[in-house]
C-alpha cells in the first residue's frame, strides 16, 4: 500500500498522515517497482493518471517504510488518434464515420465510462467530446473495444448524420476542417488578463509528452470546386506540428499531427510558444471554400428547405426575372407554412408577372388576412387592380398602402399612374408632385408629371418635366413613356415617333444578344418592355394616320402581351379603318382582358369614340348590342398568347 496527495506536495519535515488522501499500490519487481492505482478500476499495469506522477508517495513495505516520488512518465503513452470517413451530397447532407483511439490518460476516462454502460450519459460526452462543428448532428450509438481489456488502445467508433453541413443555398460555402483530437493542452493567459504579467514569470504547462493525430477524408460532389489551405510544417525543440491538406479525386483529405515532447516549458521561452501557437491557430481558423460551378437547382432541393429558405429563393429568382421558379418555389413556401409572413405577398408578385390576375389576387389577399398592416401586400394588390384595367379599386389600395406607409415610393408612383388611368389629370399631377418630393431622383415620377401637365395644356411646364426626366435616364423605358404621352396629347407627334423607334430598337439590340425568342419565357421582363414599346410605336403611327404601319405594330404588340390597353388601340384602329365590325371585336377582348365584361343590361358603356356612331346606328336601341358582345366576347375564349412554334418572333 502507498499513500499519495492527489493536489498539495508533501511537506517531509512535518509527518503528518493528514497530508495524503489517496491510496495506491506498488510492487516490486526486482529492482523495478510496478505502480498500479486500482481506484481507476480499468487501468493498465503500471499506469498512473498525470496528477500523481513525479509526487511524494509514502511506500509501506513489511520491513520499511519511506518516501518515494512517483515516476514522471508513463510507459503507456498518452496518444489520442482519430479518423472521420465523410460523404456530402448535393443538399448538404453529411454522413460521417468517426474513429478515435485512446491511450494513457485519454483512454481512462472513457473506458469508465463505458464500462457503466449508461445510454444517456454516453450521449451527451460524446456530445460533448465531439468537434463544435458537429454540435447540431445526430450521432449514433457507438461501438468500442472492450474497456477491461488495457491491453491496447481504447477504440470509439459511431457514426453521425448532419443536414447542412454545407448550405446547398449558398453559390459559395467556407468551412472550417473538424478537429477531432489535435487541440492545445497548454493555456496562454490573454494580455489583458490582470493575472497575465504573474503568470509570465511561472513555467508553462504544456501538458506533454502527448501527440494527437486526425485524419479527415470528405468526398465532396462533383458540382463543387475546393479550394485549400497551404500546408504547414512547424517545428521546436519541445513542440512539433504538420498539416497537409489536398485532393485526390473528389475526396478532401487533412492530416493534422501535433507532438509535445515536454512537460514543462521555462517561463523565459513563453514568445517561442506564443508564435507558435499563432502559427497552429491560423492554419486551424483557415477554411475551406466549396465554389458551385453551375446553377443551384432549387427544384430538386424544394423538399428539404424550410419555408423561410423557400420564400427567400423565390424571391432572389424574382429579382433575376426567373419567374416560373419564383411562382413553383413560393407556392412551396406556402404549402410548408400557409401563415408565412412574407410568402404570399412574393407569391403575389409572381402570379403577376405571370399575368394570373386571379391567383394573384388571392394570394394578395391571402398576405392581407395573416397581415393588415402589410408593408407591401396592398401596393402589389393596387398593381393587380390597375393590370385588370379597374382603377377606382387600385386608387382604394394604393392609398391604403400609403396610409401605412405613408414614404412607400411605389405606392405614391403607382397612385399617379391610377390617376392617369382614369384621366384625372389634376389628381394625378399632384400624386406626381408627392411620389417626387419621397424619391426626387426619379426620372418616371417627372415624365408622368409631364404627361398630367400636357394633358392639362400646359405644354411648357410639361417640357421641364420631360427634360427632367431624360437628364435622370436616357433609358429607353423613358423615351418610350414621352413618345406615348406626346401621341396622346396629340402634341409634336414626329419627336413622338423618334423616341419610340428610339425605344424599340434598344430592345431590339438585346433580343438580337438572345439570337431569337426561343427562350423568352426566361425574359419576361424583356418581352414586356417589347410589347409595350411596340403599342407606343403603333400609337404614334395611328396618331399620325399612318394606319396600315400602326396595324402592324400594334398586333405584333399584342400577341406579345395580352393587355387591354393594346386590344382598345387595334379596336379604335380598324374603326377608324372602316371596320367597325372588327373594332368591335377587339373591342370586346379589351373588355375580356380588362375583365370589365358584362351581360348587356341597356346600361351606358364607354366605348371608342371611332365606334360609338356605328353603334347608334347598326344596335338601336342600346340594348340590341348586348347579345353582339356577349357573342364576341365567347369568341376569344380559347385566345391564347403567341408562342411561335419555330421559336422565332419577328415585328415591324
Amino acid at each position: 500500500p502507498t499513500l499519495i496527495s492527489t493536489d498539495l506536495p508533501i511537506e517531509s519535515s512535518v509527518p503528518s498522515p493528514g497530508q495524503f488522501n489517496h491510496l495506491i499500490s506498488v510492487v516490486p519487481l526486482g529492482e523495478e517497482w510496478l505502480w498500479l492505482d486500482s481506484t481507476l478500476e480499468v487501468a493498465p499495469a503500471g499506469f498512473l493518471p498525470r496528477y500523481l506522477r513525479g509526487k511524494q508517495a509514502l511506500v509501506m513495505l513489511p520491513n520499511d517504510s519511506r518516501l518515494v516520488e512517483t515516476p514522471k512518465t508513463s510507459p503507456i503513452p498518452d496518444e489520442r488518434r482519430a479518423s472521420l470517413l465523410g460523404k456530402i451530397d448535393m443538399k448538404g447532407l453529411l454522413r460521417a464515420k468517426l474513429r478515435y483511439e485512446n491511450q494513457g490518460d485519454y483512454e481512462i476516462g472513457w473506458r469508465q465510462l463505458f464500462r457503466r454502460n449508461n445510454p444517456e450519459l454516453l450521449k451527451l460526452q460524446l456530445r460533448m467530446d465531439r468537434p463544435y462543428t458537429f454540435w447540431s448532428a445526430t450521432a449514433e450509438l457507438p461501438t468500442t473495444s472492450d474497456p477491461l481489456d488495457p491491453t491496447g488502445p481504447f477504440v470509439v467508433e459511431y457514426e453521425l448524420t448532419q443536414e447542412r453541413f454545407v448550405n446547398p443555398l449558398k453559390q459559395s460555402n467556407r468551412l472550417h476542417i473538424p478537429r477531432l483530437t489535435v487541440k492545445a493542452p497548454w493555456t496562454l493567459p490573454e494580455k489583458e488578463d490582470t493575472k497575465a504579467e504573474a503568470a509570465a514569470k511561472e513555467d508553462i504547462d504544456l501538458g506533454g509528452p502527448l501527440e494527437l493525430e486526425d485524419q479527415v477524408e470528405l468526398e465532396t460532389p462533383q458540382e463543387f470546386e475546393v479550394q485549400l489551405p497551404a500546408s504547414v510544417r512547424e517545428e521546436r525543440d519541445f513542440v512539433a506540428y504538420e498539416a497537409t491538406h489536398k485532393r485526390h479525386g473528389e475526396k478532401l483529405i487533412t492530416h493534422r499531427r501535433l507532438v509535445v515532447r515536454w512537460d514543462k516549458l521555462p517561463a523565459a521561452r513563453r514568445n517561442e510558444l506564443e508564435l507558435f501557437a499563432k502559427i497552429v491557430e491560423n492554419d486551424w481558423n483557415e477554411p475551406i471554400v466549396l465554389e458551385r460551378l453551375g446553377q443551384i437547382d432549387y427544384r430538386a432541393l424544394a423538399e428539404t428547405m424550410s419555408a423561410d429558405e423557400l420564400n427567400q429563393a423565390g424571391y432572389d429568382a424574382l429579382e433575376k426575372d426567373q419567374v416560373p421558379l419564383a411562382r413553383e418555389l413560393l407556392d412551396k413556401a406556402t404549402q410548408k407554412d400557409p401563415q408565412h409572413k412574407l410568402a404570399w405577398n412574393n407569391l403575389g408578385r409572381a402570379l403577376l408577372a405571370l399575368n394570373q390576375l386571379d391567383e394573384a389576387q388571392a394570394a394578395l389577399e391571402k398576405q392581407i388576412q395573416i397581415n393588415p398592416r402589410d408593408k407591401y401586400a396592398y401596393n402589389n394588390l393596387g398593381r393587380v387592380w390597375l393590370r385588370r384595367g379597374r382603377y377606382e379599386q387600385a386608387v382604394r389600395a394604393f392609398e391604403k398602402q400609403i396610409e401605412i406607409t405613408p414614404t412607400d415610393d411605389w405606392a405614391h408612383a403607382n397612385l399617379a399612374e391610377a390617376y392617369t388611368h382614369l384621366g384625372r389629370w389634376k389628381e394625378a399631377e399632384a400624386a406626381y408632385e408627392r411620389a417626387i418630393a419621397v424619391s426626387p431622383e426619379d426620372p418616371f415620377l417627372y415624365m408622368g408629371r409631364g404627361r398630367a401637365e400636357l394633358q392639362q395644356g400646359r405644354k411648357t411646364e410639361a417640357q421641364v418635366s420631360f427634360e427632367r426626366a431624360v437628364e435622370l435616364s436616357g433609358s429607353a423605358e423613358i423615351y418610350n413613356n414621352i413618345a406615348y404621352a406626346l401621341a396622346e396629347s396629340g402634341h409634336e407627334l414626329d419627336l413622338a415617333q423618334r423616341y419610340a423607334e428610339s425605344a424599340v430598337a434598344r430592345v431590339e439590340a438585346e433580343f438580337r444578344l438572345l439570337n431569337s425568342l426561343r427562350g423568352w419565357s426566361r425574359n419576361l421582363g424583356l418581352q414586356v418592355s417589347l410589347a409595350t414599346y411596340l403599342d407606343t410605336l403603333g400609337w404614334v403611327l395611328f396618331k399620325q394616320g399612318n394606319l396600315r404601319q400602326a396595324e402592324s405594330h400594334l398586333k405584333a404588340s399584342l400577341e406579345l402581351l395580352p393587355a387591354p390597353e393594346i386590344a382598345e388601340h387595334l379596336a379604335q384602329l380598324y374603326a377608324r379603318q372602316g371596320q367597325p365590325e372588327e373594332g368591335l371585336r377587339y373591342y370586346a377582348l379589351a373588355l375580356r382582358l380588362s375583365e370589365s365584361a358584362f351581360v348587356w343590361q341597356g346600361r351606358g358603356i364607354d366605348l371608342p369614340k371611332e365606334l360609338e356612331k356605328y353603334v347608334e346606328e347598326k344596335y338601336s336601341p342600346p340594348a340590341g348590342l348586348g347579345p353582339r358582345l356577349n357573342q364576341l366576347l365567347h369568341e376569344w375564349d380559347n385566345w391564347e398568347n403567341l408562342e411561335p412554334e419555330t421559336g422565332a418572333f419577328t415585328w415591324p
